[in-house]
């Protein structure tokens, strides 16, 4: 994993560069993806961790899932270039054909999720 570091007096040249607010956003869904994992991997072995709470786990995850893909996808123009991208183009290609179709698992039941449990409330979102 690699960290950057911004120097304070950098922060108010950069705040509204746009490819820094992508970067912060991507970071901040890989962060709390790799979170809800640890956060899995703790509650699978007690026993005596409630229903509810790996129930919200779940969710969230799904949820953060479904948002992180979206983020990929709009910013597929700018990340295309990238060695890291470029090496898993037929998983990527993959994930971006189910975002497509809307009988997918993703758009079915992953922003569903996303849509009406976790970052949503609203009736009127689909």
């Amino acid at each position: 994993m690699n960290r950057i570091i911004v120097k304070k007096e950098l922060l108010p040249e950069i705040k509204n560069v746009q490819n820094f607010i992508n970067g912060i956003q991507l970071s901040r869904i890989l962060s709390s993806l790799r979170y809800n994992l640890v956060i899995y991997e703790i509650i699978d072995k007690e026993d005596n961790v409630t229903l509810n709470i790996k129930l919200n786990n779940f969710l969230n995850h799904a949820a953060l899932l479904c948002e992180g893909i979206r983020k990929l996808k709009e910013l597929e123009s700018i990340l295309k270039e990238l060695k890291s991208y470029q090496q898993n183009l037929d998983e990527i290609q993959r994930i971006f054909t189910e975002l497509k179709n809307k009988n997918s698992f993703l758009s079915n039941v992953l922003c569903r999720v996303r849509n009406k449990i976790v970052f949503h409330f609203d009736k009127c979102i689909k």
